[in-house]
């Protein structure tokens, strides 16, 4: 039985504690599972009542402890853990430290989301300590291949030990299912960060402020929530806020477009699940977005609001339009987004 840690310096809502709960879900049992992340909503008190998990460090949220640290390498050395597979910024300065204590320790690094506008010192400082922490690091793993032209451009891309493993997800036991009411609904799943750029979206809706059959569905949680709904409220803006759900599905099957306005992404796992239950994408174009979005078979890409703001007409005028992109979505996620074929990629990794 081979023995691996996988490490997080997030336990909130997001795509890295996600993907790396769909690992400890979907390994085979032949692995044995160690866990290091931080307390906290959902995913920190989820792992820890996991019956599959071997044992479980608590390090702190977004930071680095010298305490959790040692507590690592006691861990490695008692248990004899041969792999470490780490998540996030955070979690890939413990991993490839750790290598400096145990040299055979294969170490595999995923980034979920490399920035390319980041400002400077803050771009040469994190990418200098990426060009460091390279030679102890055994594979990484790119979501998207934008990921990993923005690792080349900062000379942190080893050919050699770079993959490319695209985010998959479980598909729906419900397909969708859209209400019979005349509403036409446009849904966001997100965090209410600046990343996320919601502030384009709510721009996006006051362009339909006047059609009362245009609804906006947001569901997530975040700092930019509380004034961008105040805002909404006194614009007069038809958007629901409905707050963190862990059922996304129930909003997604009811809807019609999801609608992404994302500065910077590795490969995000909302769009994967909309396409999953076969809604059309309407998003930004950036990273991430546009290795989900074919344009023009799934949705589109978007450069401008005003294009946004287009293409969503588009798709409310033309009900033949949204069933071929509902079918593209369905035929992009069974050919490129299925959990299998993500979890069997990342079993040949630690195999090697």
């Amino acid at each position: 039985m081979k023995k691996i840690l996988l490490i997080t310096v997030r336990s909130d809502f997001g795509g890295g504690p996600m993907h790396m709960n769909q690992i400890i879900d979907y390994l085979p049992q032949d692995f044995a599972i160690f866990i290091a992340c931080p307390q906290g909503e959902p995913y920190g008190t989820l792992w820890r009542n996991k019956k599959n998990k071997h044992d479980i460090v608590t390090i702190p949220f977004r930071k680095f402890s010298f305490i959790a640290f040692f507590r690592l390498v006691r861990l490695l050395r008692q248990e004899r853990i041969e792999i470490v597979h780490s998540h996030g910024k955070g979690g890939g300065i413990y991993s490839r430290l750790l290598k400096l204590f145990y040299p055979s320790l294969k170490v595999i690094h995923t980034f979920h989301g490399l920035n390319n506008n980041l400002h400077f010192p803050k771009k040469n400082m994190y990418y200098g300590i990426e060009k460091l922490l390279n030679k102890l690091t055994s594979f990484f793993i790119f979501v998207s291949n934008g990921e990993m032209d923005i690792a080349k451009k900062y000379n942190i891309y080893c050919k050699k030990k770079s993959y490319v493993i695209y985010n998959g997800v479980v598909p729906p036991l419900k397909s969708k299912e859209l209400l019979k009411d005349n509403i036409f609904r446009i849904i966001t799943v997100t965090r209410f960060s600046y990343p996320k750029n919601m502030q384009s979206c709510l721009n996006i809706a006051k362009a339909f402020s006047r059609n009362p059959n245009i609804k906006f569905i947001w569901v997530g949680d975040g700092e930019d929530k509380a004034l961008l709904e105040k805002e909404s409220i006194s614009l007069g803006l038809n958007i629901d806020f409905i707050g963190f759900s862990k059922e996304p599905y129930i909003y997604l099957q009811k809807s019609n477009i999801f609608l992404f306005t994302s500065l910077h992404e590795g490969l995000p796992y909302s769009l994967i699940e909309s396409l999953s239950i076969g809604v059309p994408i309407v998003a930004s174009n950036v990273v991430g977005n546009n290795e989900v979005v074919v344009d023009g078979v799934n949705g589109f890409l978007f450069n401008t609001e005003e294009e946004a703001v287009k293409y969503i007409n588009e798709i409310y005028q033309n009900i033949e339009l949204e069933r071929r992109l509902s079918l593209g979505a369905l035929s992009v996620y069974n050919e490129r987004f299925n959990i299998s074929g993500m979890i069997n990629s990342l079993i040949n990794i630690y195999n090697q």
